[in-house]
């Protein structure tokens, strides 16, 4: 080590080719994916909702309810990493905005009243995880995965 630092035209050579040899997020980035499309769900979750007449404190008081839904991702819109569409079952439809992470697989997204966070696990999968807390009408968590239909 003493021999390379008494030698800056050495101690050069030695830092260029640690920057080749190991790879680094920034210079190895592969291109932000396109997730433009239509995207299908069959999304696990469970809902605590407030039973009637009970105040939002009264998590004790509250009935659990487990779930099964088909979900419809539309992602309509995308400019570089961020992305915009609507999610849509058989109870409702909600307008989304998202982004992919820097490392081109996690996926952020925020709907009217909770949020999704999940991973690319392919060019047409991902999965996503639900969190919505809402002291009125009751929070859920769910887990889906997301398939991209061909058109």
């Amino acid at each position: 080590m003493r021999l390379i630092l008494n030698n800056p035209l050495r101690a050069a050579i030695v830092l260029l080719a640690m920057f080749i040899v190991i790879p680094s997020p920034t210079f190895a980035g592969s291109a932000i994916p396109n997730l433009t499309g239509t995207w299908m769900s069959a999304r696990e979750g469970i809902k605590l909702a407030p039973l009637p007449g009970a105040g939002p404190d009264s998590v004790s008081h509250a009935k659990i309810g487990f779930q099964k839904t088909t979900f419809t991702f539309n992602i309509e819109k995308q400019e570089g990493r961020c992305f915009s569409g609507f999610k849509s079952s058989a109870m409702n439809k909600e307008r989304f905005a998202g982004c992919i992470g820097f490392d081109n697989k996690s996926v952020y997204m925020a709907d009217e009243d909770g949020t999704d966070q999940g991973t690319l696990v392919g060019p047409d999968k991902m999965e996503l995880y639900y969190l919505e807390a809402n002291g009125r009408h009751g929070s859920t968590a769910a887990v889906q995965v997301l398939t991209r239909q061909k058109q």
